[in-house]
């Protein structure tokens, strides 16, 4: 990545986060709805909904930074795993590690 796309890396981050943020309040909001009562069948089925999209907003921002640093997202068997080994070593001069090894 060149210094000239880092702007738009950041951009497409923000975006991101912003549906991120939005998806935490949504699932806030069903939890506080919810805490008081059992929830239907329907409720539990949108409840794991809003836990599959968190997943994949975390692993869209993942690949996103191993798009535009890495410039390698890996892809086919196992690609969420190797996804997640791959931020987790620091690329010298690069990057950081961005995932704790512990949770890999």
């Amino acid at each position: 990545m060149t210094h000239r796309e880092l702007p738009f890396l950041r951009a497409q981050l923000a975006s991101e986060w912003s549906r991120f943020l939005l998806l935490v309040e949504e699932c806030g909001a069903l939890a506080e709805a919810l805490a008081a009562r059992e929830p239907t069948r329907v409720e539990l089925m949108g409840a794991a909904a809003f836990v599959h999209n968190f997943y994949n907003a975390v692993e869209s921002v993942l690949a996103l930074i191993a798009r535009g640093l890495d410039e390698s997202v890996p892809t086919g068997e196992n690609s969420h795993r190797r996804l997640l080994a791959q931020l987790s070593s620091a690329i010298p001069e690069l990057r950081p590690a961005l995932i704790p090894t512990a949770l890999e």
